[in-house]
């Protein structure tokens, strides 16, 4: 049995930093916009290796030991990925989502309740490492994630992940308005090819055959900064204009998925 266990651990150890090191570098591209080709793909590799640098010269100073290598790692990853990021992602969809749920659980998306875990999440890891661990690396990496944490919660939010927005959808066979998460009963206009015009008030309805264009007017109820239009379906044509109630520059949503 220990010899089965030493094989597992190794062959899990092996696929843990396969992912890790897939995601890291996956995430370095995605920032490394102003380069291209073979310069991006070594740029994105120094994150990777200063990980691995990090690690290697813990264990040669005998700072370490490769179990606290993976408990630091699990400690300072876990608490941000477990706690603080699932309640970021569920309040960002709550106010910017396209689709609502049959059943939601309002209380799991609060922002009181999301921010209190975020802040305690991001507390917990600066507690660790000023009062838990004992040795430099571990302090360093506990402080390190908690600022990172930190600062990556300020720039989601200045870049716009929390804010409220308008998503009206074109679905094959229906449309609908969605706003922060919830359906809104908007004013809509359906054109069609050969017959009139037809009003609805409604946060959404069928979609018959020959829709040309779909006229949406928000309103005041929306309360939303942002407003979208998502197609579902690349090969819908028809045509979607969403104003506000001010009738100042109406969007319009042409052929593809998001406009």
């Amino acid at each position: 049995m220990g010899v089965l266990g030493s094989i597992a651990s190794v062959l899990l150890l092996g696929m843990n930093l396969n992912r890790g090191s897939v995601a890291v570098h996956a995430l370095a591209l995605e920032r490394l916009t102003r380069w291209s080709g073979r310069w991006r793909t070594a740029l994105a590799l120094v994150p990777v290796l200063l990980i691995f640098a990090v690690a290697e010269a813990t264990l040669d100073l005998g700072d370490a030991s490769f179990s606290s290598v993976l408990t630091i790692a699990g400690v300072v990853t876990n608490v941000l990925v477990g706690i603080a990021v699932p309640m970021l992602i569920v309040m960002a969809a709550r106010r910017r989502g396209e689709l609502v749920p049959p059943r939601v659980w309002a209380w799991v998306g609060w922002p009181g309740l999301a921010w209190a875990l975020v802040a305690a999440s991001l507390a917990a890891l600066v507690v660790v490492g000023l009062f838990v661990w004992d040795d430099w690396a571990s302090r360093a990496a506990a402080l390190a994630m908690a600022v990172l944490g930190a600062v990556t919660v300020v720039w989601a939010v200045r870049a716009g992940a929390l804010r409220r927005r308008t998503v009206v959808e074109l679905l094959p066979g229906r449309w609908a308005v969605v706003v922060s998460g919830r359906p809104l009963a908007v004013d809509a206009e359906l054109e069609y090819d050969g017959r009139s015009p037809e009003r609805v008030h409604a946060a959404g309805g069928p979609v018959a055959e020959g829709l040309r264009e779909l006229r949406v007017r928000c309103g005041d109820a929306s309360g939303a900064g942002a407003v979208d239009v998502w197609k579902a379906d690349a090969a819908i044509a028809t045509k979607v204009v969403v104003s506000d109630r001010k009738e100042r520059g109406a969007r319009r949503g042409g052929v593809g998925g998001r406009s």
